[in-house]
């Protein structure tokens, strides 16, 4: 089987064998981080590139949308089968930009010093203003450390592009991996994402633009060994077989437009995330490329809060992810690598630029989210042909918004609403699937001809978990099979006055590769249910669920497999909402889910809200009662809490509190239990006894197969 990686863009012909060299090829990696290795680490050889050239791919159509006119002086880049505009800079003669290593590895330790002079001119005029910068003698340079440690360790080196003689730097280059093959003397950095600075942005007279990433950029240049000593540690062997796997979201820094079509409002627009990964394990984990399978992917979704409903409103495709850096967010970077794992302790920042770049974007449906397992056989890259070798890229797209995070204009910047976005990595074989997803708030107004997003700074945490797990009076996790996933369903019960009641149910599906199908609510003995409602993130009314209300239940169902396996189904990190009004108080119900794909069992329930017929006392139920955490008091608390819950029959049971990054903090029991309710009183502390900090916890009971959560606060 024929197999290729690494994350240059080349010709068809070519690009499957520079990708497998990638992979192949002893390469040594580790990111310019600004946070400084212990001192007994020593360089083992000093380098100095003083050729070839920086390939730049600018977002032209995206600059025109921000009222930019952009001109490049330099060649195209004749294999070009990009999406947007590509220009070759070559790295002119007397250059020097030099960087240290170790077992191949380039070391932070001390500033490499030198530029890269790149032969180009870049002109950019502001057609508001009238006001043009022209570069002619750019330099790629690294800039003294910022003040913040953990910005700069999240962004990589502080690489930045600017004018050799007068010093106006136009864009920062973040988030860039360095790629070091000794054995070639060539170093490579890939996604040299650029960042419009904000000394630019005031000289142009435009300070909104700055922070935009408006593209991206690799070097391929030739080095020159200049000094050997030796090393004073052992090189490390990656771990990948003994040990945990744990890899969370570390940071979730950004969102921005990167693509639009259509005439504002009716248009659509097209976004990507900058995503932090942090290995929290204690393995090294697999980062392999592409066209090789394992490898970890990013999902990137966005939602909206509205009128007390909570909906998806956008999707991107999987990113898979290719390269990992040696970077220090969640903590000092253990083990170094060359770019095929992501080592203990060790941060990666995939930057707008990289999540963005079509390349690298797949269909969900081809991975099986719950084992992290992606096949390349058959695969989009590979155009659906029994193989591995890759076929399909960005030039295969068919508009600058396809497969990216997209969401229609009228579904953005509505007034009072409140926007999240979220991401997620899979990973094979990790063993906490909630501290892989994480969201955060932002928002967003349109300028007149493109989208201006925010992410606030302060009072907006990364929160982990799915975005989903913000909403809802309750919400209950339910394991669709033993070799599948979970599902997550949020419900919120409002009094309407004169009886009447609305019900708004969210359904997630967070890692099931079996989907979800159809969703069913019993109604016995309620006779008045009006306002039925149905959302998914497509704006398609021809790919809505069928919704059916007779006198026992009222459902909502597509098609089975059988009769269409390409039914829109619940698929893996998507989100629909199920509503209705009804004469009826809400009590505890049981709603049943139909799952899509074939396997073991074809229903799971799960436990919520719904219509009670007071007057006949007929409680809706479609089937047993389901374990429920009934309430926990005090909350917020400020040392214990009293947790009381209910056990529809007897058998085991666990109960767990977990913190905000979805690391279990305290196990309050795991035994067998009566039927009926019970209480429990947590003290505050951890399993080693120590009291915990203060912050939003989870507490988790675990029953029958059927896991329900609520929140709770701690406060000081």
């Amino acid at each position: 089987m024929a197999v290729g990686g690494g994350p240059f863009r080349s010709s068809s012909s070519q690009r499957s064998t520079s990708r497998s060299s990638l992979v192949v090829a002893s390469a040594w990696l580790l990111t310019l981080a600004l946070v400084a290795l212990p001192s007994r680490v020593s360089a083992e050889q000093a380098w100095s590139v003083g050729g070839g050239r920086v390939i730049f791919d600018f977002n032209v159509p995206y600059l025109h949308d921000l009222g930019l006119d952009f001109t490049v002086g330099a060649g195209p880049v004749p294999e070009h089968d990009a999406d947007t505009p590509r220009w070759s800079f070559p790295v002119r003669a007397g250059s020097d930009f030099r960087f240290r290593t170790e077992y191949g590895i380039a070391l932070p330790a001390g500033s490499p010093g030198g530029a890269l002079r790149l032969d180009a001119t870049i002109t950019v005029r502001d057609r508001r203003s009238g006001r043009q910068t022209r570069f002619t003698d750019l330099e790629i340079v690294q800039l003294p450390a910022p003040g913040s440690e953990v910005a700069a360790a999240e962004d990589g080196p502080p690489l930045v592009l600017r004018s050799a003689s007068s010093g106006l730097v136009f864009c920062q280059l973040v988030s860039a991996m360095l790629d070091f093959r000794p054995k070639e003397k060539l170093l490579r950095i890939h996604y040299l994402n650029a960042r419009l600075a904000k000394e630019w942005a005031a000289a142009i007279g435009r300070p909104d633009l700055a922070g935009l990433v408006i593209g991206g950029g690799e070097l391929r240049g030739g080095a020159r060994l200049l000094s050997s000593t030796a090393p004073t540690r052992p090189r490390h062997p990656a771990t990948l077989l003994a040990g945990v796997k744990d890899v969370a979201l570390g940071a979730l820094s950004s969102i921005q437009q990167v693509g639009h079509i259509g005439t504002f409002p009716t248009g659509t627009t097209g976004m990507a995330l900058s995503t932090t990964s942090c290995n929290l394990g204690t393995a090294d984990v697999p980062w392999l490329g592409p066209m090789q399978t394992d490898h970890p992917m990013i999902e990137m979704a966005i939602y909206r809060l509205l009128n007390g409903r909570f909906e998806q409103i956008g999707v991107a495709w999987l990113k898979h992810a290719f390269f990992a850096p040696s970077n220090h967010v969640c903590s000092t970077c253990q083990n170094p690598s060359d770019g095929s794992f992501l080592g203990v302790g060790c941060s990666d920042t995939y930057g707008v630029n990289n999540n963005e770049d079509r390349d690298y974007l797949g269909p969900r449906s081809e991975t099986n989210p719950f084992t992290g397992i992606w096949n390349c056989v058959g695969s989009w890259f590979s155009g659906g042909q029994p193989d591995c070798i890759r076929r399909q890229g960005a030039a295969n797209v068919s508009s600058s918004v396809a497969h990216r995070l997209a969401a229609s204009d009228a579904d953005l910047g509505n007034a009072g609403a409140t926007y999240y976005y979220e991401a997620a990595y899979i990973v094979r074989a990790d063993v906490s699937i909630h501290n892989n997803w994480g969201s955060r708030l932002c928002t967003m107004s349109w300028n007149g001809s493109s989208w201006t997003f925010t992410t606030p700074s302060t009072g907006n945490a990364l929160v982990s978990g799915p975005a989903l797990e913000r909403w809802g009076d309750l919400r209950t996790y339910a394991q669709v099979a033993a070799d599948d996933g979970q599902v997550l369903l949020a419900t919120q019960a409002t009094a309407l006055g004169g009886g009447m009641y609305h019900y708004e149910y969210a359904l997630f599906n967070q890692n099931s590769g079996r989907a979800i199908r159809s969703f069913s609510l019993p109604i016995a003995g309620v006779s008045t249910i009006t306002n039925i409602g149905f959302h998914d993130n497509d704006n398609d009314a021809a790919t809505d669920w069928s919704v059916t209300v007779d006198p026992g239940a009222i459902s909502w169902h597509t098609a089975t497999y059988g009769a269409n396996p390409a039914a829109p189904a619940l698929g893996f990190g998507t989100m629909v909402n199920f509503r209705f009004d009804a004469h009826a108080a809400p009590s505890s119900v049981t709603a049943t889910m139909g799952i899509f794909k074939p396997g073991v069992g074809t229903e799971i329930s799960a436990a919520t809200t719904g219509p009670f017929n007071s007057t006949t006392g007929v409680e809706a139920s479609l089937g047993g009662g389901l374990p429920r955490i009934t309430g926990i008091r005090p909350n917020p608390t400020t040392r214990s809490a009293t947790i009381a819950f209910t056990l529809p029959k007897a058998g085991s049971a666990r109960l767990e509190i977990y913190d905000a990054q979805g690391r279990r903090v305290r196990t309050l029991m795991d035994q067998a239990y009566a039927l009926g309710p019970q209480t429990l009183v947590w003290d505050g502390r951890a399993e080693n006894g120590t009291r915990v900090f203060a912050g939003v916890y989870q507490v988790r009971l675990e029953a029958g197969g059927i896991t329900t959560a609520k929140p709770l606060v701690v406060v000081k």
